[in-house]
């Protein structure tokens, strides 16, 4: 059986819980209107015939300095370190920020395929 792992990365509240949930078909990560709501990597497995998706929900990445902030960061940065591919959600509500420029300056290194969700328009 085919597998893969895909990190699903984004600003907080931009709709990657519900995505995975989504995806999954069951609920395997919290969701709620408040942001910083996932403060784990949570995984969820899809299977279907064609094979296995090993998702990873990451914490909502946001520009910060605060120690709390920076854990959330890193337990990013090593969910993206350990997936084969990457799943950028991005809330079209929102204009782009500090948060965009960060996320992209974390994926633009990586050699892994990246896929955009645009959510909420």
């Amino acid at each position: 059986m085919k597998c893969a792992t895909i990190t699903i990365i984004g600003r907080p509240s931009s709709g990657k819980s519900t995505l995975i949930n989504t995806i999954c078909e069951r609920k395997v990560s919290i969701t709620a209107r408040t942001p910083q709501t996932t403060r784990n990597a949570i995984k969820g497995i899809f299977t279907d015939q064609r094979g296995q998706l090993i998702l990873t929900d990451t914490p909502g990445y946001h520009v910060s300095d605060q120690t709390m902030n920076l854990r959330l960061q890193e337990t990013t940065v090593t969910a993206l370190n350990e997936s084969d591919a990457v799943l950028y959600v991005i809330d079209a509500k929102r204009s782009a920020g500090a948060e965009e420029e960060a996320i992209v300056a974390l994926i633009k290194h990586l050699s892994r395929p990246l896929v955009i969700a645009i959510n909420k328009f």
